[in-house]
């Protein structure tokens, strides 16, 4: 397998940033399937991925000279509340809200904001 040029890993994170963006919006209104953990779990996660892409963007791009992608510049997902559920009165969320303990410990503070969906202007 040929290895990806510096370029191609940038346009590479830049398309994973979109998708993960995508999933988020996704997760956030609809909520996921996970038999375990609340939605808040699963979006704080890919938030986590977001970042993770971006950071792998900044470190390449000053090491090749390159112009990060358009995607770079796009609005980071919020983190939220780990206990958040898109449809709390789902089967689902019920499933989990009544187990013993189900509470997910919260250390973040969380504020209630939605997702600002503006992108950064370079113009």
């Amino acid at each position: 397998m040929k290895k990806q040029t510096v370029y191609e890993q940038i346009q590479c994170n830049g398309k994973e940033i979109r998708q993960a963006i995508r999933c988020w919006k996704d997760i956030y209104k609809y909520g996921c399937n996970d038999t375990c953990y609340p939605d808040g779990v699963n979006l704080n996660l890919i938030h986590n991925h977001v970042c993770y892409h971006k950071d792998k963007i900044r470190h390449l791009c000053s090491g090749s000279g390159d112009n990060p992608p358009p995607e770079f510049y796009l609005p980071t997902p919020p983190i939220v509340d780990s206990n958040y559920f898109a449809k709390p009165k789902s089967k689902r969320a019920q499933r989990i809200m009544g187990r013993p303990g189900w509470r997910c410990a919260t250390v973040e503070q969380i504020s209630k904001k939605t997702f600002n969906n503006t992108q950064m202007s370079l113009f």
